[in-house]
């Protein structure tokens, strides 16, 4: 069960997210895709650092993706396990390239165009709807 702190911590990391993806649509309309690809980036990692606190209790020291989905994989039970890994199996690649994106932006000189800046941003709010769903799943099953 969560703490008032925790909640608290969560309704405002939840926020954030929120702010990012959108943030990541204006930079978007605005032809800023190398910027709308890292707030898409960085809305997907901190809904999993939700996830993370709501169902371990902790906020987790791994910030990639993959790292993020197994250490809440590990610490669930099977029914989460089983949301997280039908849905891994299901966009593995798009999670990859979401990730690598973010190491691109730094080490490439070449920039993002509006094709990639879209495809980003769609892999983030299926990250989020994930999320949702299961922070739904274990509402649900609190009560």
């Amino acid at each position: 069960m969560q703490s008032d702190v925790s909640t608290r911590l969560t309704s405002k990391l939840w926020n954030r997210a929120n702010h990012f993806l959108e943030l990541a649509d204006f930079s978007l309309r605005r032809g800023f895709y190398d910027l709308s690809c890292f707030l898409a980036l960085n809305a997907a990692k901190l809904t999993l650092v939700i996830l993370n606190l709501v169902l371990c209790n902790r906020i987790p020291r791994a910030n990639s993706l993959r790292h993020l989905l197994s250490n809440v994989t590990q610490r669930s039970n099977e029914d989460i396990k089983r949301i997280i890994s039908e849905f891994v199996k299901r966009y593995r690649k798009d999670i990859t390239r979401l990730e690598s994106s973010g190491i691109e932006l730094i080490l490439s000189i070449e920039t993002k165009n509006e094709k990639q800046a879209i495809y980003c941003i769609d892999i983030a709010r299926n990250i989020m709807d994930l999320v949702c769903r299961i922070l739904k799943y274990y509402g649900d099953n609190l009560q």
